[in-house]
């Protein structure tokens, strides 16, 4: 995946051999807009409610809306203006080679709305949401991305607020060389993968490493940044720590790891009481075999306690 904070879909990213595809995603009380900019839209014919004729075509109310468009078109600028401001209705670009048809496109969309997770139960996929395709196409395997997508060659949205890629344009491409589209019916609905699965459940990681971003003041200026965020959520779980005040104080105490490895003199920054290395992150200094033993109101103690060894020593 590709990110860039300078991405801009009418600067020479079309590719002319491809044909694109915005696929508007509804938000409550966009309709009226999307509409309008679709009447100013001059896209010729190639225009479609996602949901007609398939299983969710009781829901065409609440149907996305697949677009043909070129470069410079009015309701690609819409779309860009809408995702930058954050207002309005959403989307995602897609583009496709130019040997491939409207009808099969939407074919594939189409047997694509549902997915089936463990125990068979069946999902809308709302993958033309801005905040569900940053996980869907950003954050999966990609070799499974580049299956489920079949005839899509590209995928452009805008960074999900709340997450590393956050006021960014992120882009795919997919390399793997397409089978034709199954066009004999009934479509076989797409079984998600352990890798989809745990892309979807980074959204849920995002939103409380945002809450407590939140709580604690902290300003998160970078992708890196958020992304060690998501790894010491991840030692977290690892420590057994579960309830959410303690995993708050777990990151705490890596900011506070990671601020005082900084201020430490170059003399002490090396190596801490029993001579492990202070630059690498918490969990690496810690017994994570012993600490996972220990009940959850002693985790944080003891991790605690170690920390305030580790800094009397490199404190002289």
């Amino acid at each position: 995946m590709n990110t860039s904070d300078t991405f801009h879909l009418q600067a020479g990213s079309l590719q002319p051999n491809l044909q694109h595809y915005l696929i508007a995603n509804r938000l409550p009380g966009s309709m009226p807009n999307l509409m309008a900019d679709m009447y100013a839209h001059n896209g010729g014919a190639d225009n479609a409610i996602l949901y007609l004729n398939s299983e969710l075509s009781e829901l065409l109310e609440v149907s996305p809306y697949v677009i043909r468009v070129h470069e410079g078109d009015f309701v690609l600028k819409q779309y860009e203006r809408n995702a930058v401001v954050q207002n309005g209705w959403s989307g995602i670009v897609i583009s496709v080679a130019d040997t491939t048809s409207f009808d099969e496109l939407l074919m594939h969309l189409r047997q694509r709305l549902l997915v089936l997770f463990s125990s068979d139960r069946k999902g809308v996929l709302h993958f033309s949401n801005p905040n569900v395709a940053n996980y869907w196409f950003g954050e999966a395997d990609t070799n499974e991305t580049a299956v489920w997508l079949g005839p899509i060659k590209q995928v452009w949205w805008y960074g999900a607020n709340n997450s590393p890629n956050q006021a960014l344009w992120c882009h795919i491409w997919n390399l793997l060389d397409a089978p034709p589209v199954d066009t004999s019916p009934p479509p076989s609905l797409w079984s998600i993968t352990e890798s989809q699965k745990a892309a979807l459940e980074l959204k849920k990681v995002d939103k409380v490493l945002a809450e407590f971003f939140l709580s604690a003041s902290i300003s998160v200026k970078s992708s890196q940044q958020w992304l060690r965020y998501r790894s010491f959520f991840c030692d977290a779980s690892t420590l057994g720590l579960t309830e959410r005040d303690n995993v708050y104080q777990y990151l705490l105490l890596c900011n506070e790891h990671d601020h005082a490895n900084e201020n430490l003199d170059d003399n002490f920054r090396k190596v801490g009481a029993d001579g492990n290395n202070l630059d690498k992150s918490l969990i690496e200094s810690l017994d994570v075999a012993f600490i996972q033993t220990l009940s959850e109101s002693k985790k944080l103690h003891h991790i605690k306690t170690r920390l305030k060894r580790d800094r009397s020593y490199a404190n002289g």
